[in-house]
C-alpha cells in the first residue's frame, strides 16, 4: 500500500485541519521548517517540495495574521497559530523579526532564507503591485517597512531584510540560504535526520527544473511551472 503524504493545507481549512492533525497523529511536531525569505523569491517552489518531503502540514500565506502584526506589532497569535504545523512559507512568517520570535518559541526548528538578485526581484515585485495586483502594494511596503515605494527604498530594504536574518543566524547548522535563480534547491545541508536521501534528490531536481534520474521529463512538468523562475516562460514565483 503506497504511503499517504501529509498534504499542503489551503488557508481556508487550516484551523480545521490543525486540529485533527494532532488528534490523529498523536505526537508532538518536531522539526519544523520555516522559510523566511521575502515574496517573489522562490517561495511557491517550496510548497511542492514540502511536499515531496512530507513536511505537512503546511502553514502557507494568512493575510489575517500578517494584518494583525502590522496593526498591533505583538507575534503572538501567529506564533500559537504555528504550534500544530510542521512547514511554512510567506507572509505572516517571514514578516519583519518573526524569525527571532519562531526561533525562540520552537527550538530546534530550522530556516530558509530563499534570495534573488535585487534587479530580477524588483521587476517581479514591480510587476505584481503594479499591473497584477495593485492592491498589494500598501502590503508589500508595510512587509518590507520601506521609506517609500520607490524601486530605490524597496531594494534597499530588500536587502536590508536578507541581511539582518542572515547575521542572525550567522554560523548555526539550523538555517540555509537558497537561491533558485542560480540552481541552488539543496537540502542537504540541513541536518534533518528525518529526511529520506531519495527525497532530497527529488525535491532538489525539482526545485533547480532537472527531473531525477529514472524520471520521465513530462511527470515534472505540472510542478516545474510553479517552481520555474521568473523570466521563464512558466514563471509563477
Amino acid at each position: 500500500m503506497e504511503e499517504a503524504k501529509s498534504p499542503v493545507v489551503s488557508v481556508r481549512d487550516a484551523d480545521l485541519y490543525a486540529t485533527s492533525f494532532k488528534l490523529e497523529n498523536g505526537v508532538e511536531i518536531k522539526d519544523r521548517v520555516f522559510c523566511v525569505g521575502f515574496n517573489k523569491t522562490g517561495t511557491r517552489s517550496l510548497l511542492n517540495s514540502f511536499e515531496i518531503l512530507d513536511l505537512g502540514p503546511v502553514a502557507s500565506c494568512n493575510m489575517k495574521l500578517t494584518q494583525g502584526i502590522f496593526e498591533t506589532g505583538s507575534y503572538e497569535e501567529a506564533l500559537r497559530y504555528a504550534r500544530d504545523y510542521r512547514s511554512f512559507k510567506d507572509r505572516p512568517w517571514n514578516v519583519w523579526d518573526m524569525y527571532i520570535h519562531l526561533d525562540e518559541r520552537f527550538p530546534g526548528s530550522y530556516f530558509i532564507l530563499t534570495v534573488r538578485e535585487p534587479e530580477s526581484w524588483w521587476r517581479s515585485v514591480d510587476r505584481w503591485i503594479t499591473v497584477q495586483k495593485p492592491s498589494m502594494g500598501s502590503i508589500y511596503r508595510k512587509h518590507l517597512r520601506s521609506s517609500s515605494p520607490s524601486k530605490e527604498s524597496m531594494i534597499e530594504a530588500y536587502l536590508r531584510h536578507n541581511r539582518e536574518i542572515t547575521e542572525y543566524f550567522d554560523g548555526r547548522d539550523c538555517f540555509l540560504v537558497m537561491n533558485l535563480e542560480e540552481g541552488d534547491g539543496s537540502y542537504s545541508r540541513l541536518s534533518l535526520s528525518s529526511l529520506e536521501p531519495a527525497k532530497l534528490q527529488t525535491s532538489g531536481d525539482l526545485l533547480t527544473g532537472n527531473s531525477p534520474p529514472g524520471r520521465d521529463p513530462g511527470q515534472d512538468q505540472g510542478r516545474k511551472g510553479t517552481m520555474a523562475l521568473e523570466d521563464a516562460p512558466a514563471a509563477r514565483l
